[in-house]
Order: structure tokens, then sequence, then C-alpha cells
């Protein structure tokens, strides 16, 4: 049943999506071959569809905003609410399902975003083919011949994920804190109230606790390898840049560990705030 709402809520908007992915494409590879065209006109070309591709990228996150809110208020807090809670099925299924379906339509324009960004970087930026020589190549198979870097990397990929379900999860748990009895006259200052006061109670924590023991492991790296790495050649000294990537991984991923065990810590707390009032104290009058 998961899987079918899922479908679901992606059939629902993805056209929409698909409009503006269209539209940064385009715009991006057209900008690409011709913004330093030696040509006028052409110039003016490669410029306008840059200013397209910006704008285009704007309103996708803003789409993103809009989708989040909308989908879980109208179909479970709105009028749909009352049909939506007849399905055959759990009240986890119905938030997941809503959840996992934004962290696709969020995966999939990180990714176009990305690319565009890094094709501006490649073919209008100071970054070319001709500049990527030898020592780069062996410098960059030094740093992923160590498990390390893969590990980083892999931390990094779970932290995105956990963090772009928990910014997903912030707002159903405000939006449902809004229908609860007591704030009936109230929804929408309630909500607010919540996503305000939960962000502003998060980051305080985070910073007070998570960032002390981040910055404790990198003064600890600090005082232990500074000064073996400090002035090391990674062109000429391979060995000592593969001890330092080692090294370096190890505090990084640790570093990544703190903020992945704050993010999963939140979204387990906004996970069980959004469930209880759905399952026990939803108001839909």
């Amino acid at each position: 049943m998961l899987g079918k709402l899922i479908k679901y809520e992606i059939k629902s908007i993805y056209k929409y999506f698909l409009v503006l992915y269209a539209i940064i494409i385009v715009g991006a590879i057209t900008s690409y071959g011709t913004v330093k065209a030696s040509s006028d006109i052409l110039s003016k070309l490669g410029f306008s569809s840059f200013i397209l591709c910006i704008l285009a990228i704007i309103a996708l996150n803003i789409l993103l905003l809009i989708f989040t809110i909308t989908r879980f208020n109208s179909s479970l807090l709105g009028d749909e609410g009352y049909l939506m809670f007849t399905v055959p099925t759990s009240t986890h299924n119905i938030i997941w399902s809503k959840a996992i379906a934004m962290l696709i339509f969020n995966l999939i324009s990180f990714i176009i975003v990305g690319l565009v960004i890094g094709g501006y970087i490649f073919f209008i930026g100071s970054v070319n083919a001709v500049q990527i020589n030898e020592q780069t190549f062996e410098i960059a198979s030094v740093i992923f011949s160590k498990p390390s870097t893969y590990m980083v990397i892999f931390l990094c990929i779970l932290h995105l994920l956990v963090s772009i379900v928990s910014s997903t999860m912030v707002i159903y748990a405000a939006l449902s804190f809004g229908q609860m009895p007591m704030f009936k006259k109230h929804k929408n200052i309630s909500a607010i109230g919540f996503f305000v006061g939960f962000t502003i109670f998060s980051n305080y924590l985070i910073s007070k606790f998570g960032l002390k023991k981040i910055t404790s492991i990198f003064e600890s790296y600090n005082a232990k390898y500074s000064h073996v790495f400090e002035n090391i050649d990674m062109s000429k000294d391979l060995q000592k840049l593969g001890d330092m990537v080692v090294i370096s991984g190890q505090y990084f991923s640790w570093a990544l560990f703190v903020l992945l065990l704050a993010a999963l810590l939140e979204l387990i707390i906004l996970y069980l705030i959004t469930y209880y009032i759905l399952n026990k104290r939803l108001n839909l009058d």
C-alpha cells in the first residue's frame, strides 16, 4: 500500500516539475554554447537563457515548498482528509508516502541543479579540460583509493537524505500542530509559531551540543596532525597525501556522524509529533 500511495503522490504533481526541469535543462544547454559567442545576437540569447535558467531554479525551489505544504494540508487536513483516513492503511504509510514523494522530487531537483551549475563552471567558468593535467588525476587517484573517502561520501549522502526528510517533516509537524482542537480558531498562526519555535530551539541545541562536539573533534585533529601535514606538496609526496586522506577522513567521518545523529533525532521527534496528532488529536472541523 505504501508503494501505491507514493505513486499516487508522484502522479499528482510530477507534470509541474517536468516543465521546470525542461526549462532549466534547455536554458542551461543553450547558454553554455552561446553566452560567450562572438556574435552579439548569440551572446544576448545565451544571457537570456542564463537568466531564464536562474528564474526556473528559483521557481523550482518555491514549487517544492508549495507542494510540501499543500499536498499534506489539502489531502490530510482539509476536506480530503476524511476520505484519506478511510483508506485501508496505517497513518504511518500515509505520512511516509508524502514525505518520500517529496524526497524524490527534492533529490531529482538537487541533481539537476547541481549538474547545471557544474556545467556553467566547466563551460563558462575558468575550469576546463586543459587545466586537468596528469598530476590532478594522480592526486584524485590517491584520494579515491582510500576507504575513508567513500565513508565520508556515504555519510554526506545519508545526512543529505535525512536533512531533506527532516525539513519536510518539520512542515508536516507544524501543520498538524495547528490542527489541534485547542488552536481551532488560530490554525495558521499556531502552525507558524510551532515552525519558528521548533526551528530556533533545535538550532540552539545543535549549536550548543552538536557543534561543540564537532569543534572538539577538529581541535584534536589540529593538535595531533596539523604540524605533520603542514606545507605538504600534494603533487610530489603522494604517500603523505594518502596518509592525510586516511586520517582526515576518520575525523570528518566522526564529525558527519555527530551531525547525522542530530538530524536523525530531530526527524524522529518531528515524526512522532506528526503521527501522534494525526492519529490521536486531529481536528478536521
